[in-house]
């Protein structure tokens, strides 16, 4: 069985009882902020940690992957808040797809540090960790259900094309 956007549950409502259309320009607009701070943070000078005499550098391919993901990011946010506003379903799939894509290395990323939790540090360390990711996990599901309502919300407003008999 092929997996379709459609045939997923869908909410009636964004948190606090606001509107699913609310809802989802919210969680743009918080998505494009989020995308444009990463990516400032990206460019700032990196300071030592607190107990620590240098700054750990970061791998040149590294940043550049992440320079790379926020502003995939960002783009992604940019063209959902405007299919938002214009009502186009079409606009608001790339941020959906990447949305799932980056869930599922969000699991696979909170699996590989619990694991390293697990043996390096401490079990309750590692426990701490996994909770705290699939907290972040469960919430991230939760806003790509809103958008996700709203597209499918939108499917349904269209007017219906009768086929010629």
């Amino acid at each position: 069985m092929a997996f379709s956007f459609e045939s997923t549950k869908t909410l009636n409502s964004c948190c606090c009882g606001c509107s699913l259309r609310t809802g989802a320009i919210i969680i743009a607009v918080l998505a494009i902020i989020h995308a444009v701070f990463s990516l400032l943070e990206e460019f700032m000078p990196k300071k030592a940690k607190p107990g620590k005499m240098k700054v750990q550098e970061q791998d040149p391919a590294e940043h550049i992957g992440y320079i790379i993901g926020y502003i995939v990011s960002l783009v992604v946010a940019i063209i959902l808040l405007i299919g938002i506003l214009k009502r186009s379903r079409k606009l608001m799939l790339p941020w959906l797809i990447v949305s799932v894509i980056s869930v599922v290395i969000a699991l696979i990323y909170v699996a590989f540090v619990v694991i390293l939790l697990f043996i390096k540090v401490d079990p309750l360390m590692a426990l701490a960790g996994l909770i705290g990711g699939l907290i972040g996990v469960a919430i991230f599901v939760y806003l790509w259900l809103v958008v996700h309502s709203y597209y499918i919300h939108l499917k349904e407003e269209e007017p219906r094309v009768r086929s010629p008999a």
